[in-house]
């Protein structure tokens, strides 16, 4: 579902409630739609109406006094029954080693910082929190949404497990970080899968991991982490929310952004040069990803952004103040577009980090 449609439900469902559209209803309908199979429910019906009616028409049902009732009884019969001993029968062959005895299933997700919520950025020369949300829907993944595609969202989650990091790491990080401390903020709810603004029934957890260094080259290290797991006893039955922030230990550590938009491309000459913002720090070798430069006709210039728009990045190969040349030939573009000034991506600058989510089944993941 795209922004729009999320907007026709929630306004729908704040007139059926005689209120504001207000920042809880918000979230608690977005965490509601999330859970369901929409691409499923979409099929069922022939118009877009009748399915934005359907959704309304389940949310309505969700927060009736009968259908919490049922769900409130539903929840307290899974708390007593996640601590009891687990049964000798079950089949426990997804999980092996120490933790086998208290999670049925584990999945794995990837974060990748390139793909990080950048919507508090305001064009900031560095970053200090990497925020990311969780999401069910198996989308691509979209630039700057901070969305993190997973098959599922599980309930009853009982452990998370960070894996090892390869990052760029300067001597001015590893100088402010000399606790060698990451710190994972996430949000962990304990209620009826609502979030509210009741303190006992929504929590912001922090978790510190400490982390041992090791040099890749001069500017990569690999961290591996020493204290891995966050355990949760009792379990969450929801996880939406993450982000990561590396500790001096009192306040986080800037790094330098992995993204500039250029103030201009230069047409008229060789070399491909590109004019880039003032300390943008990126030298001679450095790889770059334009993403997405486009021309007044894309189709005559289709080869030259086929090069341009590589995937794989392009190898600076001069630096002169704020000009940076890529090796291209701009100058033979026909009919540039002067307003094309997209996105461009400094991969060594970002990292990606393994999670893993250690759960107990439930009957809707069943």
């Amino acid at each position: 579902m795209d922004p729009k449609e999320y907007a026709i439900i929630i306004k729908n469902i704040a007139d059926n409630l005689n209120i504001s559209p207000n920042e809880t209803l918000i979230m608690n309908v977005s965490q509601f739609i999330r859970k369901r199979d929409i691409p499923n429910i979409r099929k069922r019906y022939k118009t877009n109406e009748e399915f934005y009616d359907s959704l309304i028409n389940s949310y309505m049902l969700h927060i009736s006094k009968d259908y919490l009732v049922k769900e409130e009884k539903m929840i307290e019969d899974q708390q007593k029954s996640l601590h009891k001993k687990p049964e000798s029968k079950k089949n426990r062959s997804s999980v092996i080693g120490p933790l086998a005895q208290w999670i049925d299933r584990s999945m794995h997700i990837d974060i990748n910082s390139l793909f990080r919520d950048i919507s508090n950025d305001l064009n900031s020369l560095t970053v200090s929190q990497f925020r990311f949300i969780l999401s069910s829907r198996n989308d691509r993944l979209i630039m700057g949404t901070g969305l993190i595609p997973s098959r599922i969202i599980p309930n009853n989650i009982t452990y998370m497990k960070i894996g090892k990091i390869n990052m760029f790491y300067s001597s001015t990080l590893a100088n402010l970080n000399t606790h060698q401390e990451i710190t994972l903020t996430f949000t962990g709810i304990r209620n009826n899968g609502s979030i509210i603004t009741a303190r006992n029934s929504n929590e912001t957890i922090h978790f510190s991991f400490t982390y041992i260094r090791s040099t890749i080259d001069t500017r990569i290290i690999e961290m591996t982490p020493v204290n891995k797991y966050c355990k949760f006893d009792p379990p969450l039955t929801y996880l939406d929310n993450l982000s990561l922030q590396w500790n001096d230990p009192t306040y986080p550590i800037p790094f330098d952004t992995d993204r500039f938009y250029p103030v201009s491309f230069n047409y008229a000459q060789a070399n491909g040069r590109i004019n880039m913002p003032d300390n943008h720090g990126l030298v001679i070798n450095d790889v770059i990803i334009i993403n997405g430069l486009t021309t007044l006709n894309d189709a005559a210039n289709s080869v030259i952004l086929s090069q341009i728009n590589n995937v794989r990045g392009l190898r600076i190969t001069h630096v002169a103040g704020n000009e940076i040349w890529t090796g291209l030939s701009f100058n033979t573009i026909i009919t540039p577009d002067t307003s094309s000034l997209p996105l461009i991506l400094i991969p060594y600058r970002s990292f990606r980090i393994p999670l893993e989510i250690g759960y107990q089944e439930s009957d809707e993941l069943a």
